[in-house]
């Protein structure tokens, strides 16, 4: 792996156990500032569903004060990953914002601590076991 690069292993342990056929609706990712001010970086996502050999790749995406959503307009390239199932591993990269090659400036706004917290989000629907009423 390179530097600013994350796996996160996501297993299906981690959601409901009654629920099945779960399916990811929308990823978003949030860079809070420390501060308020938000610096922009750019972004990307790759995924590898549990059970696949392929990984899908979500290309590189600049945040919108500090937001990658499809909401705010910039995340359709994450929609790759919808009605995936939710659980695999996330491969998360960060790029300077106008050099997609250059991680320089993130490290920096890292090791200003001007980064305080990095957030992923999967918003994911499934299917609940039939109530007998």
């Amino acid at each position: 792996m390179e530097p600013l690069e994350i796996n996160i292993p996501l297993k299906s342990s981690v959601f409901p156990p009654n629920h099945s056929q779960l399916k990811i609706k929308r990823t978003t990712l949030f860079i809070a500032p420390e501060g308020g001010n938000s610096k922009e970086v750019n972004v990307l996502l790759k995924f590898m569903p549990d059970g696949s050999t392929a990984q899908m790749d979500g290309g590189v995406i600049r945040s919108q004060e500090g937001l990658i959503s499809k909401l705010k307009g910039n995340g359709d390239g994450w929609d790759i990953f919808m009605n995936k199932v939710p659980y695999g591993i996330w491969n998360l990269k960060l790029r300077d914002e106008n050099d997609v090659n250059s991680f320089s400036e993130v490290k920096q706004l890292l090791k200003d601590q001007k980064i305080k917290d990095i957030l992923l989000m999967i918003t994911y629907q499934g299917k609940a076991p039939a109530w007998n009423i």
